[in-house]
């Protein structure tokens, strides 16, 4: 069974779409993969600059927060082993 006629022309199925996909060598392969991540790129939702700016200063606000908590968690502990030493 290598295609249907439906009345509105053959329709490949899932053994054909196979079979066309096994007869590609390395060179139309890599041209498939190529075309079709360009296709699937198209389709992103790309960030604004603006959300993009936004989501910088979030992370790096996040970071000092925890940079501070983990300097002052060092700083206790360290003056706790100073003093069971």
């Amino acid at each position: 069974m290598a295609s249907k006629d439906t009345g509105k022309g053959k329709v490949e199925t899932k053994d054909t779409a196979k079979a066309g996909a096994t007869k590609l060598g390395p060179i139309g392969k890599a041209t498939k993969y190529y075309s079709d991540s360009k296709e699937e790129l198209s389709k992103v939702t790309w960030a604004t600059k603006q959300e993009s700016i936004q989501a910088t200063l979030v992370t790096i606000v996040i970071i000092l927060i925890v940079s501070v908590c983990l300097f002052l968690l060092d700083q206790l502990l360290g003056r706790v082993i100073l003093q069971i030493i």
